[in-house]
């Protein structure tokens, strides 16, 4: 069942708006972000035993808030999301978009996130620039893991 647009909205930052105030309560936007799906047409919804309701993302409706680089030779990172949920990704799942900003794949490959800032900080100052390919790498084991650009 689909009930009529609420002017519910996500900031690239993650913060959550209804009628362009800020939503304070963070078990509403704990409880909001844990309850995102797609549409058919790849638009956004919240959904909530079985009624939806259209959302507006400035961004990504997932935001990485904290990475942690995991030991070992997989290149392999953990990510806590502003779900509250944790995964695992690999490099191959995280890339640069117009310089600035770091993004992955998550939710089985179904979702964006953005890295926030606290967590791209995180994660670019173990960043390195390869001047010759013009790509951001991580070293890890005597390898070079290369960050894609763009998506």
């Amino acid at each position: 069942m689909e009930y009529p647009d609420y002017n519910i909205r996500m900031d690239k930052e993650g913060n959550w708006f209804y009628n362009d105030e800020q939503i304070v309560n963070k078990n509403i936007c704990l409880y909001f972000s844990q309850h995102i799906i797609k549409d058919q047409e790849g638009n956004y919804q919240l959904s909530v035993k079985g009624q939806t309701c259209n959302i507006d993302v400035e961004d990504t409706p997932y935001v990485v808030k904290y990475i942690s680089i995991l030991d070992g030779l997989n290149a392999k990172a953990e990510v806590l999301l502003n779900d509250l949920t944790t995964e695992i990704i690999h490099w191959n799942q995280i890339w640069v978009k117009n310089e600035t900003h770091i993004y992955c794949l998550v939710k089985d490959g179904r979702f964006e996130a953005r890295f926030n800032r606290n967590s791209q900080f995180e994660f670019g100052v173990l960043l390195h620039y390869d001047d010759k390919r013009r790509k951001y790498y991580l070293p890890q084991a005597d390898k070079k893991y290369y960050l894609s650009v763009g998506k």
